[in-house]
């Protein structure tokens, strides 16, 4: 149960869930994909996520019993066109935290600035309605987790594609991203791969399906942790700038990590 604890305090969703192509459309984690905005243009998404857990995977991938564990994010994502290939990106985040260890009563909180971002997303290759993009961010200290000793700097770098398509006369896009993180001092590094499909089923209604899963070898003494997830979301253009998405994401397999289960808003602005 130790080890398993450790495994989920260290370990974050892949993203805020919405975060979509941002999952990725709307999430800051995907946010835009590998698409870059157009010069002089861009988007602001303010988005909340609420997880909660009780059980959790041991190093075998079986559920057992956790501590019970809440979580809340409310953060900002801001990108905007640099030139026809790069693209500036910012990602403020904050975080609160309250868990209960089994068979105790006391509940521990801890909040403050959670992991941000900023960086840059640089394209390789387009052509033909599809894209190979580079993106690389610095990753700050996670305050609200310092207790944990989540609390160093890190940096994330991942290689994009994205494509669009039309099926039955709706556009849609296809995005992976595969990277690695690297944190200074005793947090894991981990290895990323996202995957998102998007589909407009009517003029103003995308639905968005993503796949998060994060490899984190062993270091120290800490035990090596994988986690699958999944999140699905419904995005709603109100006009032309704004638009509202809600969604749900679940952990579907892990070993070392919890089982995470929960919501995710999102509302965004093109500029």
């Amino acid at each position: 149960m130790h080890k398993f604890f450790i495994g989920f305090l260290v370990s974050r969703p892949l993203s805020s869930a919405f975060f979509l192509f941002s999952l990725l459309v709307l999430s800051p984690s995907a946010q835009a994909g590998a698409f870059l905005a157009k010069p002089g243009e861009g988007q602001l998404i303010l988005s909340s996520t609420f997880s909660a857990s009780q059980r959790g995977y041991d190093g075998q991938g079986q559920l057992t019993q956790g501590p019970n564990i809440r979580k809340t994010e409310v953060s900002a994502y801001l990108e905007y066109g640099l030139s026809d290939w790069a693209t500036l990106l910012f990602s403020p985040d904050l975080e609160w935290l309250s868990q209960r260890q089994v068979g105790q009563t006391q509940i521990q909180s801890y909040s403050g600035i959670g992991l941000s971002q900023l960086g840059g997303r640089f394209k390789v290759l387009e052509g033909q309605g599809q894209i190979l993009s580079l993106q690389i961010t610095a990753l700050t200290p996670n305050w609200a987790e310092r207790a944990f000793g989540n609390d160093q700097m890190g940096a994330d770098a991942r290689l994009q594609y994205g494509t669009s398509f039309q099926l039955f006369d709706k556009s849609g896009f296809f995005d992976a991203q595969i990277g690695a993180r690297h944190f200074a001092g005793a947090l894991r590094n981990e290895m990323r791969l996202d995957m998102t499909l998007g589909y407009n089923i009517l003029p103003q209604v995308m639905l968005l399906a993503q796949n998060f899963n994060v490899l984190a070898p062993a270091r120290g003494a800490l035990p090596q942790s994988r986690t699958h997830k999944l999140q699905g979301s419904a995005v709603y253009q109100i006009n032309k700038n704004w638009s509202a998405q809600l969604g749900a994401f679940s952990t579907l397999a892990a070993r070392n990590a919890a089982q995470e289960r929960g919501l995710t808003t999102g509302l965004w602005y093109r500029f």
